[in-house]
Order: structure tokens, then sequence, then C-alpha cells
């Protein structure tokens, strides 16, 4: 039973863990450096945006709405920046392809 539970307390509970199984799409797709760069810059936008646009709709979004309202502005912010950097940025875009789309739930 302690077994079961330290190895519970070692992945679950574990902010560290959690947050290097949330990079793990990032150091997939970061095997060039210039991939690497283009995956920081594009995440920081997306966070910058979507934590924008949250705090600007904090008071129109219901309290038991909030975890969806994430989920959807993250996912569309990250729609128009992968669209953005397909038409401005190509190679960017050819590396990192499908990842960019994981950028969403990071």
């Amino acid at each position: 039973m302690t077994e079961k539970r330290s190895l519970q307390s070692l992945i679950a509970d574990n902010p560290a863990m959690v947050i290097l199984f949330g990079l793990c799409p990032a150091v997939a797709a970061t095997s060039d450096v210039r991939a690497a760069l283009g995956m920081s810059a594009l995440l920081l936008i997306i966070l910058v945006l979507t934590a924008g646009i949250l705090s600007a709709l904090q008071k129109l979004i219901p309290q038991q709405a909030t975890i969806p309202a994430v989920f959807l502005v993250a996912a569309g912010v990250t729609s128009v920046i992968e669209l953005l950097a397909h038409a401005l940025f190509p190679s960017v875009y050819q590396l990192l392809g499908i990842y960019i789309s994981v950028l969403s739930v990071d």
C-alpha cells in the first residue's frame, strides 16, 4: 500500500514531474536550434495573448465555465498563431509541424 502511494506521490503529486511531462512535445520538436527558438517564441506569444484575452474577459466568464473558457481561448489563439506562422514563417512552420498545435495545452 505504501509503495503504491509513494509511486503516486512521485508522479502525480509532484509538480516538477507534471511540468516535465508537459514539456515532452517541446523537447521532441527541438532537435534544431531554429526549431527551439521558434517553439519558444510561439509559446511566449500564445501564453501572453491567451492571458491577455482571459484577463479582459474575466468578468464575463462565469465561475463554472472558467476551465472550458481557458481551453477554448488557448486553442483559438494557437490556431491563429499557427496560421500566421504558416503564412509568415514557412521554414519555422515546416520545422515544427504538428507540434505547434500541441502548444495550446502547454
